[in-house]
């Protein structure tokens, strides 16, 4: 920086970016900061949603089993043939200016995708139960797949975050700050030259 820049309206300039970044970081760190309290809420959300799919899962897995066992391949067959394609719904929402899909299902499929075309009295209650399991399965699924979207954008956002208040506190404000002290130094010089050259010119009057 030249000292012919150094003046007292840059000096207000750089105050007034200063503060104005300030106040900007103080805004990104309340964002982070409601970030971060959102985002652990979720997390907790999706672990004992997590927890609940994987028990799910189990059963399911156990039931799938004792069909196979008892009931034969030929069950599992009829179960795949009346299984329609799934019609899936996406939804853009936004929290905080983060943007995260939310997946539904039709929910006129969910009732009627596993219905068996047969009769009740050759069906064993393994059949039911998995059917049961199946449709509890595949709610809690798009459940599980939404909170996962949603907690991924937050870490995204999160981290451009970060980023912005990293830069501005390591990065801008330093910068200017150290600007802003280089112009007080060569004003307080200027201010020390200008006292001296007046004082030494008032001593050449005193003395004539």
């Amino acid at each position: 920086m030249s000292q012919s820049s150094a003046t007292r309206d840059r000096l207000l300039e750089v105050s007034s970016r200063i503060k104005d970044i300030a106040f900007g970081k103080g805004l990104l760190e309340k964002k982070r900061d409601a970030f971060i309290r959102a985002m652990e809420g979720e997390k907790k959300l999706f672990y004992e949603l997590q927890d609940q799919y994987r028990k799910l899962c189990s059963s399911i897995a156990a039931i799938y089993g004792l069909i196979r066992v008892y009931e034969g391949s030929h069950t599992i067959d009829l179960l795949r043939l009346q299984h329609p394609l799934l019609n899936l719904r996406l939804f853009r929402e936004s929290l905080m200016g983060c943007r995260y899909t939310r997946f539904e299902s039709e929910p006129s499929e969910i009732e009627h995708r596993f219905r068996l075309d047969m009769d009740p009295a050759l069906s064993s209650l393994y059949i039911e139960e998995l059917l049961f399991l199946l449709e509890q399965a595949e709610s809690m699924l798009w459940r599980y797949i939404t909170l996962r979207s949603k907690i991924q954008a937050f870490e995204r956002e999160l981290r451009k975050t970060n980023l912005k208040i990293n830069t501005l506190e390591h990065s801008l404000l330093p910068s200017l700050s150290e600007e802003k002290k280089k112009i007080l130094e060569v004003l307080s010089e200027r201010e020390r030259q200008e006292r001296y050259a007046i004082k030494k010119l008032t001593g050449k009057k005193k003395r004539k």
